[in-house]
């Protein structure tokens, strides 16, 4: 009980007062499916003129997520470093006359505020990985933080 007590104060703490995030309590329990749908649907409208009005196919968003996978800490600060201050990722549009865009994911300049997004996620599921022998199959995240869609793992 202590453990689901400590849960419920970190999110009152960070969701209330001047604090900009917010609880996404439709994504409680959400799965890993759901959260890369709601990291899709922010990339789509932070970068709806860039898209033309066209949201990103299933295709491009795998490239994305292919851009955006990192395996090391080095990695991750390389890709957290960006560029200018602004996370990118070039997608080729699966229609050729639309060519190649690039997308924005993060403003470092925005943080806290701008153009960002902060939500808090509660008891995100990772399922058991296929082809594992995990004790637990499928692993509890007591909370998550996403920035723009992105989870904070």
């Amino acid at each position: 009980m202590l453990e689901l007590s400590f849960e419920k104060e970190v999110v009152k703490t960070l969701t209330t007062g001047s604090n900009q995030w917010v609880e996404r309590k439709d994504l409680y329990g959400a799965t890993p499916d759901q959260l890369w749908t709601n990291f899709r649907d922010k990339l789509n409208n932070n970068n709806y003129a860039k898209l033309q009005g066209q949201p990103l196919t299933d295709t491009e968003f795998n490239q994305v997520k292919r851009a955006i996978e990192v395996r090391t800490p080095y990695e991750a600060a390389k890709f957290l470093a960006a560029e200018n201050g602004i996370g990118k990722v070039e997608v080729e549009r699966d229609e050729a006359k639309l060519g190649m865009v690039t997308l924005e994911l993060f403003w470092k300049a925005n943080v806290a505020g701008g153009k960002s997004s902060y939500e808090v996620v509660r008891q995100a599921v990772r399922p058991q990985l296929a082809g594992t022998q995990d004790v637990d199959p499928d692993r509890r995240f007591a909370v998550t933080l996403l920035i723009n869609g992105l989870p904070l793992i």
